[in-house]
């Protein structure tokens, strides 16, 4: 889910506030109930053949048709639904994220900014204060159980895709961006895992005379590691179930990645930190055994980050359209292809 701000600058996909939570406009209006009210399941489905008909997405009317759905077929069904065992199942198994990210969606809302840190009430994260919050008697449960019945019914709908492709022979593959977004759920409940006076980037190069500012926190890799990684065994683990493989994004990353200070603008000031290396992901295979892992080892690769993809077994990345340039030797033709790899036509970079 990357709902910042309720307008369009929220699609962009790397600036989750949640590394677990699926983003609401997935969520099939049609498979989730229809409507007792003729006039306004009229009204959604005139709504819906315009916003299709159009050349390209409209991501804000999209987002409000689908919200003023949502508070209707949860005032009409979610009282039904969220009684129900599987619900509660679903609830059980998922509660450790689903709780935060649910008073942090609602929060961000009544606050009107997803940056928790000028919220008026509850800027930082009292696991007692939000339990308390979240009981079925209180003013804010209806607003915070609308986030799980949502995420539930996205739940349901995966599972439903993702058993429909596998019995037509369709492997799915996940992504696992490497940052997460300094105004998240995970900056809210674990800050101690993160370097909030850092800024994840890329230095300046010949395309990028400024480098690059992603703007997201750095890892504490030293508080990670004292607790086994459990931050990211759990968000493996999440993703592999419900996918078949992983990629992981920036794996070069995990050797070495470029901190810059917060509040500069541009990545020139920046300088280069160890990563965990191999001992992230040997302990990522001592808890979870041989996960399918892609490593996206694009771009400039070092000695040190070629020897870690290759001590870790991934297979990397190729990307069919890198090939077109004017090198005979390019790594990504075809014919020079190794075997551990997986081939990609293009990415989102061009």
């Amino acid at each position: 889910d990357t709902t910042m701000t309720h307008t369009w600058t929220d699609s962009y996909p790397y600036n989750s506030i949640s590394i677990y939570a699926f983003h609401p406009m997935y969520a099939d209006i049609k498979q989730m109930g229809t409507l007792k009210d003729k006039e306004a399941a009229s009204r959604f489905n005139q709504k819906q053949q315009e916003l299709n008909n159009l050349t390209t997405i409209d991501y804000e009317a999209v987002n409000r048709a689908k919200w003023e759905f949502f508070h209707l077929i949860f005032q009409q069904e979610g009282e039904k639904v969220l009684a129900s065992e599987k619900f509660k199942e679903f609830f059980e198994t998922n509660k450790e994220w689903l709780r935060p990210y649910a008073v942090f969606s609602y929060l961000r809302d009544a606050y009107r900014t997803s940056d928790f840190r000028e919220w008026p009430r509850h800027s930082v994260y009292d696991a007692q204060e939000i339990e308390k919050m979240c009981q079925p008697e209180t003013v804010d449960y209806p607003h915070i159980a609308l986030y799980y019945y949502i995420q539930y019914h996205l739940h349901l709908q995966l599972l439903a895709a993702t058993k429909y492709a596998r019995e037509n022979g369709v492997v799915l593959k996940g992504d696992i961006p490497i940052g997460i977004s300094r105004n998240s759920v995970e900056a809210w409940t674990e800050p101690h895992y993160f370097n909030l006076n850092g800024q994840a980037g890329a230095p300046p190069d010949d395309f990028s005379v400024n480098g690059q500012n992603w703007g997201f926190p750095t890892y504490n890799w030293d508080v990670m590691e004292k607790d086994g990684y459990r931050w990211w065994i759990e968000r493996v683990r999440h993703q592999l179930d419900q996918v078949d493989y992983v990629r992981i994004d920036h794996f070069r990353g995990f050797d070495e990645y470029y901190s810059i200070p917060f509040g500069d603008q541009t990545a020139e000031r920046g300088h280069w930190e160890k990563g965990p290396g191999m001992d992230l992901f040997n302990t990522v295979k001592e808890k979870l055994g041989d996960v399918d892992v892609i490593a996206e080892d694009l771009g400039y690769l070092t000695e040190s980050v070629i020897e870690m993809v290759k001590e870790s077994g991934y297979p990397g990345m190729k990307v069919l359209q890198f090939a077109f340039d004017s090198r005979e030797e390019s790594d990504y033709l075809p014919h020079n292809y190794e075997r551990n790899c997986v081939v990609y036509t293009g990415t989102h970079d061009n």
